[in-house]
């Protein structure tokens, strides 16, 4: 409705006052002052030039500011910027007036709470009203005086709020932050909206359904409290309590799979160190047997590090994995026989007796939505689940939630083109 009374009723109730006022003007003429301070002048075409020289003015102005973020270096583009579409789901710590309002969103930091209305109604309508009124008080004595200085004081008093909220807003680094997330957000939807186009359910839904966007979020909020994403919280902020659990980034490619497989490492906070298996049964085989391979068993250990991660399909590794299915082929059978996995885990086919989660698909879509789903389920950890929820079952996270979260974890996303 607001944007229909401003691109519509107020644009044609301007051109009815304009034709109004034209039609006055050329009925009563101009009725200037006495005396005449300078002769009779025709409007066309020493007014119209007037008028034209004025109006060209506007124009300069006007695409100056346009172009003003390119030639200050802010990264900005020509025109009105686009953000990303607004989700009131969402929290939006970047939203900010357009600079010539700067002043009155400053000046209503000062109002918190119940007292707000004296900065967003009555202190503005009082200064409105005093301009309305300058004319009556300019025909007073002092009355001139004092609309030239209440007119200096109101501009010099809306300079100093706006430069207030322009310094407070630099030295402020959730702002910041969340100007950098937001300007994120408006490259994600390009690429996104290029990509797919909209959908009938409105740009919001591109976002609302990409895992390169929600995945960190949900992972922040949901598995952060434990786990860690390359030491991050998933959103590259430093969480708040102490690893718990083992770090997901790269989970299950081949680099992850050789850290759990290293005797250093198998134990640190990233994989096994802060649950309660870090004196487990996994951990002691890694640290005794594993440690003492031979230059021969380790080559073994290689083939063995990328038949689990291929198990994962997961689309990064797709062509390394598709050259190495002799090796691939090999590190199977290593795993089933030489590293004795199978005594623990099932692999391949089902066994009843298995004490370890299944290596089955190991870190596929599938392996990752059963453990979101229910950790405790026999598949994975059974009895001996450390903590983790059961957030499919317990309907903690929705089937979409689950799904991003997914796909954020194995890189599954759209990818940047541009």
């Amino acid at each position: 409705r607001f944007f229909a009374l401003h691109a519509g009723v107020l644009p044609g109730a301007i051109v009815l006052l304009l034709v109004a006022h034209i039609y006055l003007f050329r009925r009563h003429g101009l009725k200037a002052r006495e005396p005449l301070r300078r002769p009779d002048a025709a409007f066309w075409p020493d007014q119209v030039l007037k008028d034209a020289v004025a109006c060209l003015a506007v124009l300069a102005t006007v695409l100056f500011l346009i172009i003003l973020p390119r030639l200050t270096g802010d990264g900005g583009s020509f025109g009105a910027d686009l953000g990303a579409p607004a989700d009131g789901s969402e929290p939006y710590s970047a939203a900010r007036p357009e600079w010539y309002f700067l002043f009155l969103f400053q000046f209503l930091k000062y109002f918190p709470g119940k007292t707000e209305i004296w900065g967003a109604i009555i202190i503005p309508s009082i200064a409105m009203g005093v301009i309305f009124l300058m004319p009556f008080i300019g025909r007073w004595k002092l009355g001139h005086r004092f609309n030239v200085g209440l007119l200096f004081a109101l501009l010099g008093g809306a300079g100093l709020l706006t430069f207030l909220a322009r310094s407070e807003d630099k030295g402020n680094a959730g702002y910041q932050a969340a100007v950098k997330s937001a300007d994120a957000a408006q490259a994600r939807v390009r690429v996104l909206a290029d990509r797919s186009g909209i959908p009938p359910t409105g740009a919001v839904e591109l976002l609302r359904n990409d895992p390169l966007t929600q995945g960190p979020k949900l992972f922040a909020q949901r598995c952060a409290g434990c786990h860690r994403y390359g030491g991050t919280d998933g959103l590259g902020n430093a969480p708040k309590g102490p690893q718990s659990a083992s770090d997901l980034k790269g989970f299950a490619s081949r680099s992850w799979i050789a850290g759990l497989l290293n005797p250093e490492t198998v134990g640190s906070t990233n994989y096994f160190g802060g649950t309660k298996f870090a004196e487990g049964k996994m951990v002691k085989f890694v640290r005794k047997q594993v440690a003492s391979y031979t230059p021969e068993q380790k080559a073994h250990l290689w083939k063995v590090i990328a038949a689990l991660s291929a198990e994962a399909m997961l689309t990064d590794q797709t062509m390394q994995d598709e050259g190495n299915q002799a090796a691939i082929a090999e590190g199977r059978g290593f795993l089933r026989d030489e590293m004795r996995c199978t005594e623990c885990h099932q692999f391949g086919k089902a066994d009843e007796d298995a004490t370890a989660p299944n290596l089955t698909k190991y870190g596929s879509k599938d392996w990752l939505r059963g453990v979101l789903q229910n950790p405790a389920h026999g598949d994975f950890y059974g009895e001996r689940n450390d903590r983790m929820p059961a957030f499919g079952e317990k309907e903690i996270m929705s089937d979409l939630e689950i799904n991003l979260v997914i796909d954020w974890l194995r890189g599954e996303w759209v990818k940047d083109t541009w």
